[in-house]
């Protein structure tokens, strides 16, 4: 019995002293641990992220292409905008162009015709390609010698061709091939070209009713010439009864196509003015313009990688049509013989059938 009351007073102690130790208190410091800050939202408040920090990347300078035209360019400048999109470059259009102003990031400059100083442009940045879009043709032919070379692509609009084109065109819409040509006198190729339009449709174009004569024909004046000039020489034209006529650049004027929609007969020329009266509007049968657009697009990526030196003819639209003339079917027989002419299987100078 006293042993066991022995042991019951050692447990009770123990117990004391255990208790007057946790009392006491114990001076180490206890670890707390706080949990790693973490991205999550808790209750809407953000904590802390470990994403690093946001570092910016230099941009590369853009490339850029410069069209060079005294406006907006109509559906060609659109088309170059598209064009230099796809090619990752920036596009602009200025109505003049200094040698200082091309910098470095200038990839392409397009010019509609050729500047007074391109020497000087194309001296200056020798990285840049320039394209220039220029009258040419053969020698005799009229237009610009100007040619590609190094930096410089040259596109020709060859008046031969479109004169070809144009007798073509009015010979095969005139009643009985009764067409004719109001063209310069010189240079004397384009009146070949012209009457070479006309005879590769009809051959010997020799009219049902008098009188009869070979059709197409062709009526010169000087350059310069005012529309009373012309005038006399379509009244000389009409002794041989005409029911279609090619106004050229050189006779092309708001008083004479006024004169020439009084007398009832086609036209076909190279630009319907505005505001033009219901009678010209009335008698005229198409516009032919030529249409650069489709060789810069087969030069576009030799020019957008930088390489030069190309040359190429622009090709020929028609537009203002008059389908109730310029038929569709007149319009494919058209497209073959200009197809024709711009693979060279065709050619505008040859010589005339007599």
């Amino acid at each position: 019995m006293k042993k066991k009351l022995r042991r019951i007073g050692l447990v009770v102690l123990l117990c004391c002293l255990l208790a007057a130790c946790s009392a006491g208190g114990d001076s180490t410091p206890s670890l707390t641990l706080t949990p790693a800050p973490s991205a999550e939202v808790t209750a809407g408040v953000p904590t802390a992220s470990l994403e690093p920090a946001a570092t910016t990347v230099p941009t590369q300078v853009q490339g850029k292409v410069i069209l060079v035209a005294p406006s907006q360019a109509g559906a060609l400048g659109s088309a170059l905008a598209g064009l230099a999109q796809d090619s990752g470059l920036a596009f602009e259009i200025r109505p003049a162009l200094r040698p200082e102003e091309i910098q470095a990031e200038v990839r392409l400059v397009i010019m509609l015709q050729a500047l007074d100083d391109l020497a000087a442009l194309t001296a200056a940045a020798p990285q840049t390609q320039f394209l220039v879009v220029t009258q040419g043709g053969p020698p005799g032919a009229g237009g610009s010698d100007l040619q590609a070379a190094g930096n410089l692509s040259v596109i020709r609009q060859l008046e031969v061709q479109r004169t070809f084109m144009a007798g073509y065109i009015t010979t095969i819409i005139a009643p009985d091939w009764r067409a004719a040509g109001l063209l310069p006198d010189a240079p004397a190729d384009l009146q070949d070209a012209f009457i070479n339009g006309g005879r590769y449709w009809c051959g010997r174009c020799i009219p049902v009713y008098a009188p009869l004569v070979l059709f197409p024909l062709a009526g010169t004046q000087p350059a310069g010439t005012d529309a009373a000039g012309w005038q006399s020489t379509l009244q000389e034209l009409q002794q041989k009864v005409l029911e279609a006529v090619y106004i050229s650049p050189a006779a092309d004027s708001s008083d004479l196509l006024q004169a020439i929609a009084g007398q009832k007969l086609i036209m076909v020329g190279t630009q319907l003015p505005e505001g033009a009266s219901p009678e010209v509007k009335a008698a005229w049968a198409v516009t032919l313009s030529f249409d650069p657009l489709p060789a810069i697009q087969k030069m576009w990526p030799d020019l957008a990688a930088g390489k030069g030196g190309q040359t190429a003819d622009a090709s020929l639209n028609w537009t203002d049509v008059n389908a109730d003339i310029f038929t569709v079917g007149k319009q494919r027989l058209a497209q073959e013989a200009l197809d024709g002419l711009l693979d060279g299987t065709i050619g505008p100078l040859s010589v005339p059938a007599e």
